[in-house]
């Protein structure tokens, strides 16, 4: 995203916008990488990702989604899978047991411009009570979330970054506030006033 911010502000001679949110950018994403860099791959926390708002297709190994799942510090259990969104069935997920289930809302389900916090918590609900998932660690200690499909791509992938490395390691992330990230950068950028969170839960413990 960095190199298609610095083309635009060329083409749009908005050269100093373009390096205050690169730095913007950056400064999360070096903050990520230096409270992750320790950790091992074994202790990675195993991820499953459900992508494109279907419980049943995952990030696979030619995908976006692969790439930020590792960015933020987790092992995505679709990994090895060939193709961008591979369709997988519910026993495969149940049989790699993953510690975090991230679901991706789309636009379409949701009736708003940004997704409520009623209709994130009724698909995480939904989640917890497919066939079976009763049964996988992300379930049992309630570490499913749900996350607008936009907040994890485009200049704002940064903030969906955030929520998955403070999902995958809260311990580590604090005193770091994604929402928090998310209002400055849509105040300061995008020169919006906004408050509605587009995540849910914001913390594991919530």
């Amino acid at each position: 995203i960095l190199p298609m911010i610095e083309d635009l502000s060329l083409i749009l001679n908005r050269e100093r916008e373009a390096d205050e949110l690169k730095d913007f950018i950056k400064r999360y994403q070096n903050l990520i990488n230096e409270r992750i860099a320790d950790i091992s791959a074994e202790d990675r926390p195993k991820v499953y990702f459900m992508s494109m708002g279907d419980f049943y297709q995952t990030a696979g190994s030619d995908s976006t989604g692969n790439k930020r799942i590792e960015m933020a510090g987790g092992y995505n259990i679709g990994r090895n899978l060939t193709g961008i969104v591979p369709a997988v069935d519910a026993e495969w997920i149940i049989d790699k047991n993953p510690e975090v289930i991230v679901y991706s809302i789309r636009p379409d389900q949701y009736r708003a411009t940004f997704p409520r916090i009623e209709e994130m918590a009724a698909k995480r609900d939904e989640i917890a009570a497919l066939p079976g998932f009763d049964r996988i660690d992300a379930v049992k200690s309630g570490r499913v979330h749900v996350i607008d499909i936009g907040t994890l791509s485009g200049p704002r992938g940064i903030v969906g970054l955030l929520y998955l490395a403070s999902w995958f390691y809260p311990d580590r992330f604090t005193d770091v506030d994604p929402a928090a990230v998310h209002e400055e950068m849509l105040r300061d950028f995008y020169h919006l006033n906004w408050h509605e969170p587009w995540a849910y839960p914001m913390s594991q413990s919530a």
